[in-house]
């Protein structure tokens, strides 16, 4: 499993410019700008990557399988994230083509 330090590593490494402590930083801030958008209700989208955006779930009784009671879980927002098409099609092995984005067609790689 990589860690937010080996990507640094990896990233300050192909850029050669910029030191792990400033890629960490840049990272952080990162990170800090899409959870602020999305605690303001905003959807976070990466082309070629995913979108980041919230769910609001709805108030509702649950059963606990511990206590055996039911409990009260008020409404509340849940982050989501959607990888992009792109990079669940390269997880599975399929290639994913079209003319400037208009067509999409799913090839698999032989």
């Amino acid at each position: 499993m990589a860690k937010k330090s080996d990507i640094i590593r990896a990233v300050s490494a192909q850029v050669g410019d910029l030191t792990d402590r400033k890629v960490g930083e840049v990272i952080e801030f990162v990170i800090a700008e899409i959870k602020s958008r999305m605690r303001n209700g905003e959807a976070v989208i990466i082309n070629d990557f995913g979108k980041f955006y919230t769910k609001t779930v709805r108030a509702k009784f649950i059963h606990n399988p511990i206590t055996g009671k039911k409990e009260f879980h008020e409404e509340h927002k849940t982050p989501v994230f959607r990888f992009a098409k792109g990079i669940i099609a390269d997880l599975n092995g399929i290639q994913v083509g079209g003319e400037s984005g208009t067509e999409i067609t799913i090839k698999h790689k032989e």
